[in-house]
């Protein structure tokens, strides 16, 4: 009857250490996955085609929203900007899922009517070197008209310091 109860007791502190074990990787995996989440990291491809590893969670300059969108609101990417002729102002910079989205008021304030424009957009970080360059255009504008510019990409450029536009 003693070898049972000996069994038994084995039985029992193995089912213990196994559930201890079970739970413990429950807790790592939890905690590794919080801990991925709280940090966006993005490999992005800049213009000479070398793999740049950038760190959204650092930037002083990028807010959360309720529903979880980042918003840029560097200084340098929130201010007035000109394109050749055109204004462009109220730029809002943010990411939601992975996607990031540029918007912009473009406006004609010439006595001329404007073509439409095959631009560059180029994001910076604040020691001024290129994260990434996307193309966008804009539509032809007459006199005094005002367009939104609306450009998406699938990669995370929020933590972008500036941005320079130019035609291509």
């Amino acid at each position: 009857m003693s070898r049972v109860k000996k069994r038994k007791k084995k039985t029992k502190l193995r089912k213990i250490i196994i559930a201890a074990c079970i739970i413990i990787i429950i807790i790592v995996f939890i905690v590794f996955i919080k801990t991925l989440s709280k940090k966006d990291i993005d490999i992005t491809e800049n213009s000479e085609n070398e793999f740049v590893l950038y760190d959204s969670s650092i930037a002083d300059y990028v807010k959360t929203s309720e529903d979880r969108t980042k918003i840029n609101i560097s200084p340098k990417i929130n201010q007035d900007m000109k394109l050749n002729e055109l204004d462009i102002k109220n730029i809002q910079l943010t990411c939601k899922n992975g996607i990031t989205t540029l918007l912009a008021d473009v406006s004609n304030n010439t006595n001329k009517d404007s073509e439409m424009k095959n631009i560059k957009i180029k994001f910076l970080d604040e020691n001024n070197k290129e994260i990434r360059t996307v193309s966008g255009y804009i539509p032809a504008l007459k006199i005094g008209e005002t367009t939104k510019l609306n450009v998406s990409m699938s990669s995370n450029l929020i933590t972008a310091y500036d941005i320079e536009f130019s035609e291509k």
